[in-house]
């Protein structure tokens, strides 16, 4: 008699047990790691963007005609790409564009992050710089222009 109380009452815990777990994991369904079975946001869920940065010919021109013949390109304090700068210029910011200078960025937990981005020339002179908003999924155009 005891067997059979036991296992309806294992059972029943065990019932309650699963249903009172939340699954934890990323809910979003924007980010790249979205979990379709988790019910619980867990404060990691990986998000990309792209930063195109560009500019017109004529600041590409002025660039060249200053010395700054390849540019390095800044976040956060680390130089995470270059370009030459005689190939750098477009009409316009679109992402992976010829003459554009993209780059992808991960980032975890909220669907926007902040940089610091710079852009160095020529003895490592610092030509722009400014703060950015990238937002999960998005290609954020920086123009670059010569004041």
């Amino acid at each position: 008699m005891r067997k059979t109380i036991t296992i309806p009452l294992i059972t029943l815990l065990s019932v309650f047990g699963f249903i009172s777990c939340d699954k934890v994991g990323c809910t979003d369904e924007d980010a790249k790691n979205y979990n379709v079975d988790a019910d619980d946001d867990d404060g990691t869920c990986t998000y990309t963007g792209q930063i195109s940065f560009w500019c017109l010919p004529d600041v590409s021109d002025a660039l060249i005609a200053a010395g700054h013949v390849m540019l390095y390109f800044e976040l956060e304090g680390e130089i995470v790409d270059s370009n030459l700068t005689e190939t750098f210029f477009a009409a316009d910011g679109t992402c992976n564009a010829p003459g554009v200078k993209t780059i992808v960025r991960d980032f975890t937990g909220d669907s926007k992050h902040y940089y610091k981005y710079r852009v160095r020339g020529w003895e490592n002179a610092v030509l722009f710089e400014d703060f950015l908003q990238l937002e999960a999924n998005a290609c954020l155009p920086i123009e670059l222009e010569i004041p």
